[in-house]
């Protein structure tokens, strides 16, 4: 652990604990100068001395309390724990890392009233019997995976000097084959889609799709080589309320990311673990089929509110290019039909500066990525066929970010895109 001076230690538990100069003064019955020549670095104590005032100041039940409450207990003995070699329940670094940020976390995301938190399993760890080389806490949504071993999930990554920590998304490195090799294909796509996303997010200050450091070990190499997107904070200069607002953020990240590409390509295993688990052929079987269900229950409320946004978004933008182009009486015609029924087949009806008619079906995604997966309905498609070049797929990425675009407009035609068939109608006559 990175050393740091007594007024420093001293500011950090005057902040993190509420107290005030004064305050301090009185529990030490000494002078309030003598407090603020010792926060300003302008006198200090000796180390005997030095001791016995944090000491001293730990033992007074703190004013408020917050995420990093007990940050100077940590940083005072994280040394000594790693080298015991034998995780300590009772330790206050094992402590900081399972129970004072799993707790402040909890809170924070109650208090937000986060939508999925009834799902979301925060738990840390210093090691399972032994000391590991790097400590976490992470927030695992049980219908997506209940380990930190395999799936993916936000964590919070400690280097091995517990001096800087990492908010993170991550791949679990135990269930990947080859995991030095393999992980940084695993990462290469959805890296490229969260860069895009956090691309001029003042919300996502700070965050990077670039590599982390967290130490020297195989287990450090891997973790870092698991991890997608991450942000990096000093333990003596980490403000808690930025902290928590900040993995806010990298949930909703996650989620989005989970809901418009992971579940993408997890759906098709998912389902044929569902059939196992509901035939007990499987007894083992890691998916829940309820949980399943209210995560794609979840994700289609997730569609329906990206899918609205990107067409009030693409229904703007249609009255801005007509507007700009002196054709405000066409502008003014521009109909949102989707909020009047769901039978027409398509979301906007529009036209070209010419008049000619421009019917618009949207299709949105909270993130961005180089391959765009979108559906249609048996009815979209007919109106689609019906209309021909007439009838344009508007696709949106980065729906809900300051940086949603028109990724393009393609106008109906059969070699327009890929398109593969994913329900089939089947009937059967019984024999008389």
């Amino acid at each position: 652990m990175k050393e740091i001076d007594f007024s420093k230690r001293l500011s950090l538990i005057i902040e993190d604990r509420g107290l005030t100069t004064i305050a301090i003064a009185d529990i030490l019955k000494v002078p309030q100068s003598l407090v603020s020549q010792w926060k300003t670095g302008v006198r200090v104590p000796n180390i005997g001395q030095q001791k016995d005032i944090i000491e001293k100041i730990l033992s007074v039940p703190p004013n408020k309390k917050n995420i990093f409450t007990n940050r100077v207990p940590f940083i005072e003995n994280y040394n000594a724990y790693k080298a015991k070699g034998k995780v300590n329940k009772c330790d206050i670094v094992h402590q900081f890392i399972t129970v004072d940020l799993v707790d402040y976390i909890n809170a924070y995301l109650r208090d937000e009233k986060f939508s999925e938190l009834d799902y979301l399993n925060v738990t840390g760890s210093s090691g399972v019997g032994v000391i590991a080389d790097s400590f976490w806490t992470a927030a695992l949504d049980k219908r997506i995976t209940r380990s930190t071993r395999t799936g993916i999930y936000p964590v919070i990554l400690f280097d091995s000097t517990g001096y800087f920590l990492y908010q993170t998304i991550a791949f679990g490195v135990d269930s990947v084959s080859k995991p030095m090799k393999n992980l940084p294909l695993m990462t290469e796509e959805p890296k490229r889609i969260l860069a895009k996303a956090i691309e001029n997010e003042r919300s996502y200050s700070g965050f990077t799709t670039d590599s982390i450091f967290l130490g020297t070990s195989h287990r450090a190499k891997l973790y870092e080589k698991s991890v997608i997107i991450s942000k990096r904070y000093s333990i003596d200069k980490v403000d808690a309320t930025q902290f928590l607002d900040d993995f806010k953020n990298l949930l909703d990240l996650y989620y989005g990311f989970v809901f418009d590409f992971f579940l993408e390509s997890k759906e098709l295993k998912f389902q044929t673990e569902i059939e196992k688990s509901e035939s007990n052929s499987s007894k083992h079987s890691i998916i829940n089929p309820d949980l399943y269900r209210a995560l794609l229950k979840r994700k289609q409320e997730h569609n329906e509110k990206i899918g609205k946004e990107a067409e009030e978004f693409v229904l703007k933008t249609e009255k801005q290019r007509l507007n700009s182009l002196g054709r405000n009486d066409l502008a003014e015609k521009v109909k949102h039909l989707s909020m009047i029924g769901d039978g027409y087949g398509f979301d906007i009806l529009s036209y070209e500066a010419n008049g000619t008619k421009k019917y618009i079906e949207v299709k949105g995604s909270s993130l961005g990525a180089s391959t765009f997966h979108f559906y249609l309905s048996k009815r979209e498609k007919e109106v689609a066929e019906e209309l021909g070049m007439q009838y344009v797929i508007t696709l949106v990425e980065n729906v809900t970010h300051r940086n949603i675009s028109i990724v393009a407009e393609i106008p109906y035609r059969q070699n327009s895109f890929e398109m593969s068939p994913v329900l089939f109608k089947c009937e059967y006559t019984k024999d008389e």
